[in-house]
């Protein structure tokens, strides 16, 4: 069939000009046109291959997928100081400056003077006041274990001999150094 109208279009555009050219002439332009469309048509409709939806053929798929490895979770490590002072460095990095962000916020909307939040701070129980200073651990903790990360990044103390004593190190610092802040404040 696709012949057939290429045949025609090719008459019709030779007549239209006022050519009368011999079908010898323009017949295996034709065939061409046609045998390249009939080719095209035939590789975009027939696949090369046939898919079965059987159980049978199925079955080797879905025995292979249960025998692929699968992602590893936490609880298949065993946890070490780095992997949990890496966790909590990031914790409190979003921890504190989410807090910071919230001041600022209050601070912009509300506009309180330093009288007002110390008079607020002063009438706190006693107990909460001193849980309040401790707030300097995790500031302390995420400078002292942000300070680490970049000794790392400059592939500076990179055995694991060495990153378990600075992580221990980090911990040490950050917690003296917190009390210290909370006695002197």
């Amino acid at each position: 069939m696709s012949r057939t109208v290429s045949r025609r279009i090719g008459q019709q555009a030779f007549r239209q000009d006022g050519l009368a050219l011999s079908r010898s002439v323009y017949q295996p332009f034709v065939n061409t046109f046609a045998g390249r469309q009939q080719q095209q048509c035939f590789a975009a409709t027939s696949p090369s291959h046939k898919i079965s939806t059987r159980p049978e053929a199925v079955s080797p798929l879905a025995r292979q997928r249960l025998n692929r490895p699968i992602a590893p979770h936490l609880t298949t490590y065993r946890w070490r100081i780095n992997m949990v002072l890496s966790s909590l460095n990031r914790i409190t990095g979003v921890a504190l400056s989410g807090a910071f962000y919230a001041f600022g916020a209050i601070y912009m909307i509300w506009h309180p003077s330093i009288e007002t939040i110390a008079a607020g701070f002063a009438a706190w129980p006693v107990m909460l006041q001193v849980a309040a200073k401790f707030v300097a651990l995790p500031f302390t903790f995420h400078c002292f274990n942000g300070a680490s990360h970049l000794v790392w990044d400059a592939a500076k103390m990179i055995t694991n001999r060495q990153v378990t004593r600075m992580a221990w190190g980090v911990v040490g610092l950050g917690v003296g150094s917190a009390m210290g802040l909370a006695v002197l404040l």
